[in-house]
This record gives structure tokens, C-alpha cells and sequence, in this order.
């Protein structure tokens, strides 16, 4: 089994269209019920978890369900697997920004509960590279002690609070709970990364909007990687799952608070 992470499943362009189907036992034209099968045609890209061989087919996991399916075979002759670079190479259109990236996981302070001061401290160091190396312990650490100690022990579970703390740090925060995605977009292409704030987990999660392109955004997700089942998480002696990693918009749409094309999000920029 390969579990790439960031990998996509098409149609070979000499093919034109195929069909997928719930087990590589049958053929597709022996499948009678219409919720057992799908054909995919060449204008269609979908993400995938997972892959592996099975008796000419690839066995695959999708990110995102079809006719409430996650798990579906395809047979290999008809179609090709491409991870994130491939994709990232293809599609010309958007912007990625060279935000560093920091693990909650590590943190010495109340590490299940601070994906929102690391987000931000991933965006400060964005903004100002060293200010973590300058940091007495890490900079994530530090500013969820300046948080708290400045407005309370829940305090960093509140954006305004979070605001204020990246305001210290001389990064103005412009926060809606209802920001277009179009918005988040303008704001990536302007160089600037964005902070957001989702349904990942039964609590919220949040995390940093690096990117985008035409079938999602490329993040940073402090905890590690996000799938339907719940998380990869960052562990030794791997602590970069999070890491620059794409989620598509009907991902994101779906985890929204606010609606299918706008979210909780934290438009930042320097002072």
C-alpha cells in the first residue's frame, strides 16, 4: 500500500473516460446498480489518500466521498496516479508562499490545545524570518504565555485575543467569520498568508492558508494531516505531516462554519 498523501487519480488522456467500481471483481458493465460505480472522464481529477495493487486494478481511498463511497477500484490500464508536484506543475494558476512550518505536537505548553499560537507563530516568522531563533524556547510557546498571562487561561480560544497577541508581534490581523474564499485568494496573490479556523476536529482546529490553486488551498496544519477518519498526526521521527500540504475546496467548504465558499479567517500583514 502507498499512503503519498497529496496524490490524484485521472483519466490517461489516450483513454478519454473509465469507470470506477466497488470491487475489481466484475466488470463495469455487469454492475447493475448505479451506486456500485462511476465513470470518470478526463475533465476530472480526484484526490486520493491512498493506493495500492490489486489484480490489475489500483484499490484507492478518496479524500472526499462519491455516492457516499470512499473506497473504489479502478483498472490500471485506464488510468494514471500523480502526486502534489505533478499537479502543482499542470495547473498554472495561483500562488504558494514560503511559510515556515511549526508542529503544535512539540510544544512544551498545553500542546493539544495550541494550533491557534502556532498558526500564528508560523505567520510571524513569515513576516519576520529569526524572530523564533530569537525566541527564548520557541516562539509558539511564548506567545501562548503572552496570551494568557496578558487576558486569561481560555483566552487564546477567543480571535480577538488572538489578534492582540499577533498585534504584539507587530501583525495586523483583519478577522471575519464569514470571509470569501475569493478574499482569502486576493490576499494570498498579494504575498500574504491567511489563518483559519475550521470543523477538523469536534472542537475547531485551526491553521495556516499558504496557497491556493484551482482545486484547493495549500496549508500548513499544525497538528498533521487531515483525513475523513480524523488525523495523521505529527509524531517522531516524523513532526512535518502538517506540512505543506493541499486541501481541496470541497474539503474546506465542508469544515466551514460559515457556508461552502467563505470561512473563519484572519487576513494578516505587517504593521
Amino acid at each position: 500500500m502507498v499512503n503519498p498523501g497529496n496524490f490524484f487519480i485521472r483519466v490517461k488522456p489516450e483513454q478519454g473516460q473509465t469507470t470506477i467500481k466497488y470491487s475489481p471483481e466484475y466488470q463495469a458493465s455487469e454492475i447493475a446498480d448505479p451506486n456500485l460505480k462511476f465513470d470518470l472522464n478526463q475533465s476530472q481529477c480526484l484526490e486520493i489518500n491512498w493506493f495500492d495493487n490489486v489484480e490489475y486494478h489500483y484499490k484507492f481511498e478518496l479524500k472526499e466521498p462519491i455516492k457516499g463511497r470512499y473506497n473504489w477500484y479502478a483498472f490500471q490500464g485506464h488510468v494514471e496516479i500523480d502526486n502534489d508536484e505533478t499537479e502543482k506543475k499542470v495547473d498554472e494558476s495561483g500562488v504558494i508562499l514560503n511559510v515556515p512550518y511549526f508542529p503544535q505536537n512539540d510544544n512544551t505548553i498545553r500542546p493539544f490545545q495550541t494550533c491557534n499560537m502556532t498558526s500564528a507563530a508560523m505567520v510571524v516568522e513569515f513576516f519576520y524570518p529569526g524572530t523564533d531563533a530569537h525566541t527564548p524556547g520557541q516562539l509558539e510557546d511564548a506567545m501562548t504565555k503572552y496570551c494568557v498571562a496578558n487576558w486569561g487561561y481560555d483566552s487564546i480560544y477567543y480571535h480577538p485575543h488572538i489578534v492582540d497577541t499577533l498585534k504584539h508581534w507587530n501583525v495586523k490581523s483583519t478577522f471575519n467569520t464569514t470571509t470569501p474564499f475569493s478574499k482569502i485568494q486576493k490576499h494570498l496573490d498579494s504575498g500574504k498568508p491567511v489563518i483559519y479556523s475550521g470543523k477538523f476536529t469536534n472542537s475547531g482546529h485551526i491553521i495556516v492558508l499558504r496557497g491556493y490553486d484551482s482545486t484547493g488551498f495549500w496549508v500548513n496544519d499544525p497538528w498533521g494531516e487531515w483525513f475523513s477518519w480524523g488525523y495523521d498526526k505529527n509524531a517522531p521521527p516524523n513532526m512535518n505531516k502538517g506540512a505543506k500540504l493541499h486541501y481541496s475546496y470541497q474539503m474546506m467548504g465542508r469544515l466551514s462554519y460559515s457556508g461552502s465558499q467563505t470561512g473563519w479567517a484572519h487576513l494578516c500583514e505587517k504593521t
